[in-house]
């Protein structure tokens, strides 16, 4: 979703998509912080009537994904030292499949459960968990609609 403002205008508009055609609307606010409430108001009303409002363009290649904005996080995140490395394996590893070139939003479990990693089950776990988490964190920052459940591989006990 994305507010702007023409020139020749003092209204803000608000542009999204739905079920894939582009919607724009005036939003008859004069202020910013206005616009902005009666833009969620509009996507609520979208959603009501069944329609799925989605972020406008495409979904980004998860290496570019990683590169950007899930490795600055990690790094600047208050995780454990360990978790932060775990994270970097688990990354090195699905960078090493052909996933890492998709985009985020074809990405199904499907696809997930047919990645090869070498090693045991643990360190495709972490690859996974990792591919798990990159995901989930798109789905809270608003890069895609939906994350896929991704299901862990059996782990031989010591």
């Amino acid at each position: 979703m994305e507010v702007y403002k023409r020139k020749d205008s003092r209204y803000w508009l608000v542009d999204f998509m739905v079920d894939g055609e582009r919607c724009r609307r005036s939003t008859r606010a004069k202020t910013k912080t206005r616009a902005m409430e009666v833009a969620a108001e509009i996507i609520k009303e979208a959603q009501a009537q069944g329609a799925k409002p989605v972020r406008k363009g495409p979904a980004p290649i998860l290496a570019n994904f990683a590169d950007e904005r899930f490795l600055p996080y990690v790094d600047g995140s208050q995780l454990d030292p360990d978790t932060k490395l775990y994270y970097r394996n688990g990354w090195r590893l699905v960078r090493e499949t052909a996933i890492a070139a998709w985009r985020m939003d074809r990405i199904t479990t499907a696809d997930a459960e047919t990645l090869q990693f070498p090693g045991s089950g643990s360190n495709a776990n972490c690859a996974l968990r990792t591919l798990r988490r990159m995901l989930s964190l798109a789905k809270d920052w608003g890069t895609i609609q939906s994350a896929p459940r991704i299901k862990l591989r059996k782990e031989k006990e010591r």
